[in-house]
């Protein structure tokens, strides 16, 4: 297990984390304020009518957690790949598996492939499909294991979704209750996106940009001032644009990519895949018909951009109140 000190003055490493073993690109974020409220028609207006039903109330997260301050990159998910597309659902060539910058190189004599990736794209975030993101997210549970149940089984339940023919209605969309890392739900990465508990001379509010602004970013490369690559054709590695942050610390919320996210919302599982843009740019494929999205199983199969989201260890793991937020991140101040 690689063991990266955080904070010198107290030696700490990842190895003390009770999430046990992985340390996203650019570490980790801590979001706090349990019970925020949801949105309003002012701060969201695509959240109401005639746009959504009454009383879509997204946002709110009663408890604290972490989740990655960038996106998943390449580098992060080569060793993954290697192992995991001997059981991908659609084969080793299949769809969502390799994003826009991985490479099918050949193919061995077992069927499996050699991927390849230039080392300037490694740490652009990857590109896969919903149910990638969650095989990931098991293989972390199971400590990085190469057996097919690592893949299926842990966060989520994967089994009946592998045992079918790409059947889109059984992906689940909602993580076991042991997850140790997950696909953030729609509320967990509205909140670490959006909301700002100092906002409105503290009583809380959501920007309406991923930059802690309700200004719309600067679409520019990062030395003429950019705050955003989102309307550029820049293809940048995350973390480009250090002083664009949400409330939270997470970069890259305006960013190029559109990102998973899952959740229940009116009683109607639904998978999301949030715009590079601005808050309440979402759309959504709905188990159910009965909020008015479109429903596709091609939806979750497409390529997107995903973050990690985990439990805040307990404070004895980090040595005390004090260290952990040293060590997981904490929410920056202005």
């Amino acid at each position: 297990m690689a063991m990266r000190v955080i904070f010198g003055v107290f030696g700490l490493s990842v190895a003390t984390v009770a999430s046990a073993g992985f340390e996203p690109y650019l570490g980790w974020a801590t979001v706090g304020d349990p019970g925020n409220r949801t949105p309003t028609i002012q701060e969201a207006p695509r959240f109401f009518p005639p746009f959504r039903p009454p009383e879509f109330n997204v946002g709110s997260v009663d408890y604290e957690f972490r989740i990655s301050k960038a996106e998943i990159v390449i580098d992060q998910y080569m060793d993954f790949l290697d192992i995991y597309q001997r059981y991908h659902y659609d084969g080793p060539g299949g769809a969502g598996l390799t994003g826009s910058f991985i490479f099918d190189v050949g193919v061995n004599p077992d069927g499996t492939r050699n991927y390849d990736v230039g080392d300037v794209r490694r740490q652009v975030p990857i590109q896969i499909a919903f149910p990638v993101a969650q095989a990931y997210c098991n293989w972390l549970h199971n400590d990085r294991g190469t057996d097919f149940e690592d893949f299926t089984t842990g966060a989520y339940d994967l089994q009946d979704f592998f045992a079918s023919d790409n059947d889109a209605d059984l992906v689940p969309v909602t993580r076991e209750p042991d997850a140790r890392y997950w696909v953030p739900s729609f509320d967990e990465l509205t909140k670490a996106s959006f909301w700002d508990p100092e906002k409105n001379d503290g009583e809380g509010g959501y920007w309406r940009y991923g930059i802690s602004s309700d200004a719309a970013p600067i679409y520019d490369l990062p030395e003429n001032g950019g705050q955003s690559s989102a309307a550029t054709d820049a293809i940048l590695p995350v973390g480009s644009y250090p002083d664009a942050t949400s409330p939270w610390g997470l970069f890259d919320v305006s960013g190029t990519y559109e990102e998973w996210s899952s959740g229940v919302v009116l009683d109607t599982e639904i998978i999301f895949r949030t715009g590079s843009g601005y808050f309440n740019s979402v759309r959504g494929a709905t188990r159910r018909d009965t909020l008015g999205e479109f429903r596709s199983g091609s939806f979750i199969f497409s390529g997107n951009a995903f973050r990690i989201a985990t439990n805040v260890p307990a404070p004895g793991t980090l040595l005390g109140v004090a260290c952990l937020g040293v060590l997981a991140g904490t929410r920056r101040r202005r």
